[in-house]
């Protein structure tokens, strides 16, 4: 395409120049020529620069924006009830395998506030036993596993009282007679069935718990602990002859054990870290509790004179707690939030460690306190 127009404008350039000469005068065809040149320097440059242009390489498109898929039920933590951010050494759903029995109660804030909940081993069904707008927590069984004490907040949001049902929770009434401007919670039914011993923070110039016990028709209450420390997570051993419980009188929180009539209270834990939640074994040689002297809340076992401690829970980043016994002593029932910092309820074999997660309540639920009746 350069050389025709190269000719073309030669040609022009010759014929004009002639014509100048012959037919113009000298400032006419001086003025004519300069313009003639001008225009074809004009006319070569935009040919160079045409040029230039198609020897460029073409330009690299500019790529389009990367589109992540949508989340699925498949690639989504948040509903995925297998999913997990913390590395565990088995399948977060557990290898235990073994045919389950009884039942489990524990509290769940999954209807928008902590209700109790009653979980049958035998077939997975899960049923709602509270259905107050206020929180009922903590509940414990009765001996024969027909009624269940808890600590709701249905009269007080602020004070939480004791409340007795059956077990399928009907006829639900408060234990003590009158409402009162103070907690009392943690319950604990005797072996006995006979009693039931608890928390409360009614003394107030000591400011701190101390250990309760009441009649189960809610007469003849006993204080048992009377020192300025707090006194909590009380347990009934299985004769029930003493209670052990959680006591900061040191400083932090140990492990304590005391009579059933609260004389000769003594420590069996006095590590740095805290411990709490004790709960007997039933045939009454060992005490279970939770230390987090590792870090981390985990489960722990001792005799019942507080020797040989050694840890239950696996080393992982989360936290086992609130546990108790379950199937004659060979299982441990508890809480964790080990799968997608979700609290759930596991139960776990003592002598092989192995478990398997019994609730599935994604996202951000709270199952906790769970507590095994054959």
């Amino acid at each position: 395409m350069i050389r025709p127009l190269l000719s073309w404008l030669l040609t022009v350039f010759a014929l004009a120049f002639l014509g100048g000469w012959l037919f113009g005068r000298r400032k006419r065809r001086y003025a004519f020529i300069t313009a003639l040149i001008l225009s074809s320097l004009a006319i070569l440059s935009l040919l160079f620069l045409s040029g230039c242009q198609r020897a460029l390489p073409a330009a690299t498109p500019t790529p389009a924006a990367v589109t992540k898929p949508a989340p699925t039920a498949e690639n989504s933590a948040a509903t995925s009830p297998l999913s997990s951010s913390i590395a565990t050494p088995t399948p977060e759903i557990g290898t235990l395998s073994i045919p389950l029995t009884g039942k489990v109660i524990f509290q769940s804030d999954r209807q928008g506030n902590f209700d109790l909940w009653l979980l049958d081993l035998s077939d997975m069904a899960v049923k709602q036993l509270t259905t107050a707008t206020a929180r009922d927590i903590e509940a414990s069984w009765s001996p024969d596993g027909k009624q269940v004490v808890f600590a709701s907040g249905r009269d007080d949001p602020d004070n939480l009282q004791l409340y007795v049902m059956k077990a399928d929770g009907s006829q639900q009434h408060r234990l003590l007679a009158k409402v009162q401007k103070w907690d009392n919670w943690f319950p604990s039914w005797s072996p006995d069935g006979k009693k039931i011993i608890y928390q409360s923070n009614r003394n107030v110039q000591q400011q701190g718990f101390d250990l309760y016990m009441v009649n189960v028709n809610g007469s003849n209450e006993v204080q048992l602990t009377h020192s300025p420390a707090d006194e909590s997570h009380a347990c009934w051993s299985p004769d029930g002859k003493q209670i052990a419980y959680t006591s900061n009188q040191a400083g932090n929180q140990d492990i304590w054990v005391m009579n059933a009539d609260g004389s000769d209270p003594r420590p069996l834990t006095r590590d740095p870290a805290d411990e709490f939640f004790p709960r007997w074994s039933p045939d009454g040689r060992q005490i279970l509790f939770v230390s987090d002297r590792d870090g981390y809340q985990r489960l722990y076992l001792m005799n019942a004179d507080g020797e040989n401690q050694r840890r239950l829970s696996p080393v992982l980043p989360a936290s086992d707690t609130m546990p108790h016994w379950a199937m004659s002593g060979k299982m441990v029932v508890f809480a964790s939030n080990r799968a997608n910092r979700d609290w759930e309820i596991y139960i776990m074999s003592v002598k092989s460690g192995q478990y398997r997660r019994l609730t599935v309540a994604f996202p951000r639920i709270m199952d906790r306190y769970p507590v095994w009746h054959r």
